[in-house]
């Protein structure tokens, strides 16, 4: 999700290469994650007509997957990213078939996903982009609390959703800021600080910040080269943080 988000040059041979391995998985092989793998790949443009096949064979091998198992929902059912990344590559595929057979499956789970109290609103906002990509037949609303701000800012700089309004949108752009800087960024799980790296990118390349500011965040950035790395990243970036704060943009 990391290089998906952040469009990182370094990154990206890194993207394409894990997308093509997971392009070569067959059978058992091509699993919940290899999908959401593919999808990601398939939004972001880099799948050849090859692979796109094997995403469709992905995606109805996905979808005719039993969703509750001894009275329990599957563990796929809870992961909000490898749901959104299905959810693009469904909607990337543009095929009709493929389509409905994911969204018929969606409907089976994602609700209740978005619903029950384990989920975070993190998550429930990936989960309600998933549904506004297949259609939004379920309706899920995002999250207006402030401490997804940061969330709705990752995923308007991604095209998935409208920012609101401009006024909404610079709320939102500060409040990322703030969460940057106030919370403690070692209690992020690595996704959760990636859509966070996203959202604060976002602002800095937005606010077009002066040169030292600029230099701060490609060093930050050249410091992740590990998931458990980039859970530590949005820390460097407090200080760039903090000086557009101050700017009379927000």
């Amino acid at each position: 999700m990391r290089a998906w988000l952040l469009h990182e040059p370094e990154r990206d041979a890194e993207f394409a290469s894990l997308v093509s391995e997971a392009a070569t998985r067959e059978g058992a092989q091509q699993d919940f994650q290899t999908v959401a793998i593919l999808g990601f790949g398939a939004d972001a443009g880099i799948l050849g007509a090859a692979q796109i096949e094997v995403l469709k064979k992905g995606l109805r091998r996905q979808a005719g997957r039993e969703v509750v198992i001894d009275g329990l929902p599957v563990a796929f059912c809870s992961d909000a990213v490898g749901i959104l990344g299905m959810a693009l590559g469904t909607k990337a595929v543009a095929d009709a078939d493929v389509t409905g057979r994911v969204v018929k499956w969606a409907s089976k789970f994602l609700k209740n996903s978005y619903d029950t109290e384990r989920a975070k609103d993190w998550q429930r906002s990936l989960f309600a982009a998933a549904d506004q990509q297949l259609g939004s037949s379920l309706n899920l609303s995002f999250p207006k609390s402030a401490a997804t701000a940061d969330v709705r800012t990752a995923l308007v700089a991604r095209g998935l959703i409208e920012s609101g309004g401009d006024h909404q949108a610079a709320e939102d752009d500060a409040q990322a800021l703030r969460l940057a800087i106030r919370e403690p960024q070692n209690e992020l799980n690595c996704n959760r600080a990636a859509l966070r790296l996203a959202a604060v990118e976002s602002v800095i390349g937005a606010a077009t910040p002066s040169s030292g500011e600029r230099k701060a965040a490609r060093a930050a950035k050249r410091a992740v080269s590990s998931p458990i790395e980039t859970c530590r990243y949005t820390t460097s970036l407090a200080g760039s943080a903090s000086a557009l704060l101050r700017t009379p943009r927000l």
